[in-house]
């Protein structure tokens, strides 16, 4: 944004009325939708993709899965046949040959993940592919361009080089499952961790011209790569949070232009991110895995032929950084006037520096970062900046981010600026940092006293809108600091927007919220305090939404790897992931069950399902042993250390139970680990089982799948006994959330359906006034519920309820994020309550709907809700794995206008809502008469009939719902 946009306010703490930004709401919410505009145009432009990624630069999947999205204008565009050729060459490709793989003519109309069936690929290698189709016209289309992929290091041996360090070769070895449940040795509790950051420098020579040149490495807990004095990549916070003792993802860059003829230069600085925790944070937040160290492999391949490779060993040099302190919760600590001149380029004297060790691998597999990596990803400009005290001055970014900050500054060496960072101020004009709880956010920079100073910290980020920064020498104005947004790179996937205000501020929000919380390959639950964990219920409650609004597939893959390296012998998992240790509780843990079969429907993608079914199965045992004859509430207060608590395993039965319950739910005698209601385990182990059932009918399990079913109605009937109550048609303790799962999930006796919604519904609207009591686990399922029982009005008039609870109210006083509660406190930038809405912008006020039976959207549906109030338009899009759906409407003067686009290769059930008298044309002919469409139904209310792919305009006049 230029700087004319920039409010720039200067007000002293008198001035100020409230604890505000002195930014008024329109401005700031102006600036939200410009920046949603501008990411939205980031949005990849791919045709042709090699596991969902246009170009990987190192795949080690030794049969990937190729995808292409057919661009073919016109309606009823269809594929009959395809044939790729892959070559390892590109003038063999350009002859229309494919030496590694010809798949010669496939009679099929699959586009996407279609596997690999050529030769083996070997590692480190280019591979360029092409593929061209058949149309429904039996005319074959020109080959696409050529895409080039390439391998990573796909063999263990591949790997020649040393990790390194500073620290002692003999350091103790941490036992990093005990920190959760506090069972530290005593030899690893007197380790105090270093804060400081180091750096690794070797030189080396280049003697021949260079044909290409591809750069592996890890640097634990992070790193920041160097090469002839300039950052190499654009990474940031890598490498990803795994569980280190058993999987290491690496990075792959092309340093191939960055090489020079003679004298090089490579360098590392470390950071301590989540390997090297510091000491304040041990336990369930942070373990200790030793002190930091990296790994590095740079092969060079000559236009000879001959080849030649740079890795790290004892050979490498090591000194200090100016990085004092670093920790990802607290901040970073820069003194300027310790930084070498010149350390990371050729010629440097380092004849000071002393050898780097070579030092034991952390113990995990080393594999390919397959994921998008974390990158700034936007520039976000103060709109104010205020002196709240004398010398204390107060920057309001307008928006709440994950990030940091630039800091440009000039002053004499010696000077310390020091940043503080917070999502709220208090009335005073003061930061709040309430919501940080225990993680300081604070970072300092030492000014060397040469002009102009730049710092940006590396090994640490931050969630905040608001930045206090003392010691500055003078007076900031705005261009003092720039506001960087950080996050894993995962692109746009889907737009929404309407003509109601607060239905467009909630969706921002909650997109702000989940481009915030994909951090180090982790759809982490905050961005501030000292947690950002993949806690499990989080994540699973808020998949939905990350789908339609992110191309999220990549690092969810990458998670579930993390919970099958998590999962212990006997088939648990952690409630949080990746973390080493205990923690236990099905509701949560069922994001490994439930999440998979999501982003099967929603990618069709089978490889999901088929590499994480027996790790599924495992745990699904796990919790069969677990199952009681009955449960009862426990005591189970709020202990800090969050022991795990497993339902006594030596009585038999089908019932589960849950410590967390539905988290943060407003129903009476409810607490954040109140387990309440008593039903929640048992109902969402049904739920698990009712997936099991599907998935291991997809996968062709036929035992399997029945053996579920079975189970699945064990369940369902010791489910009723428990807490059905018969007489008077309710669950549990008649609680929102109490009903809704029963009914959502199929577990009501036919008779008492009826019986049981109206205890919902009358809950709802004669004792809430239409307000929800319902938490994470309950929200979204009772808005689906409600929905897939004809009650849209009643999530409408939810939706735009503005006193307490609603969304409205958690966003009022102009935040810009979603909230963790319903109520004022904790994190201001989660991302659940946002998410449990969110689809439904999408998929029933736009309409567009996956139909199970073809995954992938390779047939869907397109159904919108029309309300009678407060909506007048709505726009949606969905970039799928086929091509970008779109669904929008109108309410004219002479009827309701309903637009959709269709890719290519696809079909659409189309439900309009149309009275027996309405009048439907599409592009201004009757339906008999427009191309493309077959009318399935007439029904009362509706309108029902199939397109193929294409653009259409319907118009639907003479409704009840025309205005």
């Amino acid at each position: 944004m230029k700087n004319t946009a920039i409010i720039l306010v200067i007000l002293s703490c008198s001035l100020r009325l409230s604890g505000q930004s002195p930014v008024d709401l329109d401005t700031q919410m102006d600036r939200m939708k410009q920046h949603y505009k501008e990411w939205l145009s980031k949005q990849p432009d791919a045709g042709l993709m090699v596991e969902y990624d246009p170009s990987p630069i190192a795949l080690d999947i030794p049969k990937p899965r190729f995808t292409w999205i057919l661009d073919m204008e016109g309606r009823g565009r269809r594929q009959t046949a395809y044939q790729i050729l892959l070559a390892s060459r590109r003038e063999i490709l350009n002859r229309d040959e494919g030496d590694i793989w010809s798949a010669g003519l496939v009679e099929s109309d699959q586009s996407s993940q279609v596997t690999y069936g050529g030769l083996p690929l070997e590692s480190n290698r280019e591979y360029f592919w092409k593929v061209r189709i058949r149309d429904e016209a039996d005319k074959w289309h020109p080959y696409s361009e050529p895409v080039i992929f390439n391998t990573g290091l796909l063999k263990e041996e591949d790997w020649t080089a040393d990790w390194i360090g500073r620290g002692d070769p003999d350091e103790v070895w941490s036992d990093v499952y005990a920190f959760a449940d506090r069972r530290v040795s005593e030899e690893v509790q007197n380790v105090t961790p270093e804060p400081r950051s180091p750096l690794f420098r070797h030189e080396f020579r280049v003697e021949k011209p260079v044909r290409r040149a591809r750069l592996f490495v890890v640097g634990l807990g992070f790193y920041e790569l160097r090469l002839n004095g300039e950052k190499v990549g654009q990474h940031v916070l890598s490498p990803a949070k795994t569980i280190f003792r058993k999987r290491i993802l690496y990075d792959t860059y092309d340093v191939t232009s960055e090489l020079s003829s003679g004298e090089n230069a490579l360098g590392i600085i470390l950071g301590n991110g989540w390997f090297n925790g510091q000491k304040k944070y041990w336990g369930w937040q942070m373990q200790w895995h030793g002190s930091p160290r990296a790994i590095m492999q740079l092969d060079i391949e000559y236009t000879d032929g001959s080849k030649s490779r740079v890795v790290t060993d004892g050979s490498w040099k090591s000194s200090w950084s100016p990085v004092t302190f670093n920790c990802l919760f607290d901040g970073e600590h820069y003194d300027a006037r310790l930084e070498q001149e010149g350390w990371d380029t050729p010629g440097f004297d380092d004849r000071s520096w002393s050898p780097a060790n070579v030092v034991p691998s952390p113990g995990g597999k080393l594999a390919s970062a397959l994921h998008e990596p974390g990158l700034v990803t936007q520039i976000i400009e103060p709109l104010a900046v205020y002196e709240a005290r004398p010398d204390t001055f107060v920057f309001d970014l307008g928006q709440n981010i994950a990030g940091w900050i630039r800091l440009k500054v000039e002053g004499p060496a010696g000077t310390k600026v020091v940043m503080r960072f917070a999502e709220q101020v208090h009335p005073d004009g003061m930061i709040d940092p309430s919501s940080s709880r225990a993680a300081l956010q604070t970072d300092h920079y030492i000014l060397k006293g040469s002009g102009t100073e730049i710092f940006e910290p590396r090994f640490t980020y931050h969630g905040f809108q608001y930045i206090e920064v003392t010691g500055y020498p003078g007076t900031p104005g705005p261009e003092a600091i720039e506001g960087r947004f950080v996050q894993n790179a995962v692109a746009p996937a889907g737009s929404f927007s309407c003509s109601n205000d607060l239905i467009n501020r909630i969706h921002l929000c909650t997109v702000q919220s989940q481009r915030s919380n994909v951090q180090m390959g982790v759809p982490t639950d905050d961005t501030q305090r000292p947690e950002r964990q993949g806690w499990g219920a989080d994540a699973l409650m808020t998949a939905q939404e990350a789908m339609l609004n992110v191309n999220i597939q990549r690092v969810y893959t990458k998670w579930f790897r993390d919970f099958r390296d998590q999962q212990s012998p006997d088939g648990s998992i952690g409630y949080i992931v990746p973390r080493p240790g205990g923690g236990r509780d099905l509701v949560w843990t069922s994001a490994f069950v439930i999440m998979p079969w999501y982003q099967y429907i929603h990618y069709g993608d089978t490889a999901v399902l088929e590499e994480n079914y027996e790790a599924i199965l495992r745990y699904m045992n796990y919790l069969a042993r677990q199952g009681c004859s009955d449960v009862q509430l426990k005591e189970m207060g709020m202990n800090p250390h969050f022991p795990e608590y497993i339902p006594q395993p030596h009585i038999s039965g089908y019932l589960q139970q849950s410590q967390w319950g539905d988290h943060l739910s407003l129903a009476e005698g409810y607490h954040s680990r109140s387990g309440l209601p008593l039903s929640i385990s048992t109902a969402i182990y049904y739920h698990d089982l009712q997936v099991m059932e599907k998935m291991a009918g997809v996968l062709g399990k036929k035992d399997h799948k029945e053996k579920f079913h079975f189970l699945a109605g064990e369940v369902r009937n010791a489910f009723n006994n428990k807490f059905l109550n018969r007489e008077e048609g309710y669950y549990d303790d008649r609680s929102q959330s109490a009903q809704t799962w029963p009914l959502f999930f199929g577990m009501v006796p036919e008779d008492l359906e009826e019986s049981v919604m109206n205890t919902l519904v009358k809950d709802i609207v004669e004792i809430r006034d239409g307000h929800p009591t319902t938490g994470y686990m309950g929200t979204k399922f009772m808005l689906d519920l409600l929905t897939e029982k004809g009650r849209e009005d009643l999530v409408w008039n939810m939706a735009l309820k503005t006193d307490f609870p609603s969304w409205a109210y958690s966003l009022r006083n102009g935040r810009t994020t979603i909230t963790e509660k319903w109520t004022d406190g904790g994190s201001q930038n989660h991302i659940v309550l946002g998410a449990a809405i969110d689809p439904w912008f999408y998929n029933v006020l736009a309409g567009i709907q996956q139909d199970e039976n073809f995954p992938g959207y390779k047939k869907f549906i397109i159904k919108p809700y029309i309300p009678d109030h407060d909506l007048d338009w709505v726009k949606a899009s969905i970039h799928t794995i086929h091509g970008t759906i779109s669904s929008s409407w109108e309410k004219k003067q002479d009827g309701l206008n309903l637009k959709i686009r269709v890719p290519a290769n696809t079909t659409a059930t189309v439900y309009l809502p149309a009275s027996p008298d309405a009048v439907i044309t599409e592009g201004g002919k009757t339906l008999s008469r427009a191309k493309g469409i077959r009318i399935l139904a007439r029904e009362d209310d509706e309108a029902v009939f199939e397109v193929g792919s294409g653009s259409y305009s319907f118009l639907i006049s003479g409704t009840s719902d025309q205005k």
